[in-house]
């Protein structure tokens, strides 16, 4: 899933991702997914490589910055580019933290975006665990009395249990109406994942 949307076209997708700290708060990485259960199958459907610096201060504030390029293949539902930059910028505390994207070709070349997101964990404790999301979009303007900008929302409410190494999550992923689909949509996710 991705703001909303799901990247496989519903299929069940295998998820690697390999990261790394440089020291003075750089760090970087790249996920790679594959999807199963459409034809052919499996087949990779997205990639995502990501380059930034943090830094805490000395309040227990954390800011971080950095740029991140995403591919996807045809196999995701979103509605804009499957290939693009995104510089972004973030702040974080204890268990809230905020970032705010930008793109200039979220929509395809010179069609710019702006995305900001809030994500906490307003419980964490023993094996268990609760995780929200919410996020708004700017997306490219599009001519036409018919296609005014608009932010559009998404959410994730998602509650994981810890399994020895394994984390089982059970979410529920959405997004509010568009222009071009007056329907929320909305649905059930789940994960296993397990860091190595």
């Amino acid at each position: 899933m991705f703001r909303g949307y799901s990247v496989s076209n519903g299929d069940p997708a295998l998820s690697l991702g390999v990261s790394a700290e440089f020291g003075h708060g750089i760090y970087g990485g790249v996920t790679l997914a594959t999807a199963f259960g459409g034809s052919p199958s499996p087949v990779v459907n997205g990639s995502n490589q990501y380059l930034g610096i943090a830094h805490r201060m000395d309040s227990g504030v954390s800011v971080d910055a950095g740029i991140v390029h995403r591919y996807y293949t045809q196999y995701a539902t979103n509605d804009y580019a499957d290939d693009f930059v995104e510089a972004y910028i973030g702040v974080s505390i204890q268990n809230l933290s905020a970032r705010l994207f930008m793109s200039p070709n979220y929509g395809g070349p010179g069609a710019p975006a702006a995305y900001f997101e809030v994500n906490a964990t307003p419980f964490n404790r023993n094996k268990w665990s609760v995780a929200v999301h919410l996020g708004g979009m700017l997306p490219p303007s599009t001519p036409g009395p018919d296609h005014a900008s608009l932010v559009l929302i998404d959410w994730q409410l998602g509650v994981t249990r810890s399994i020895g190494p394994v984390a089982a999550t059970v979410a529920w992923v959405g997004q509010g109406k568009t222009i071009d689909d007056p329907d929320v949509m909305q649905k059930i996710v789940g994960s296993l994942g397990v860091a190595f």
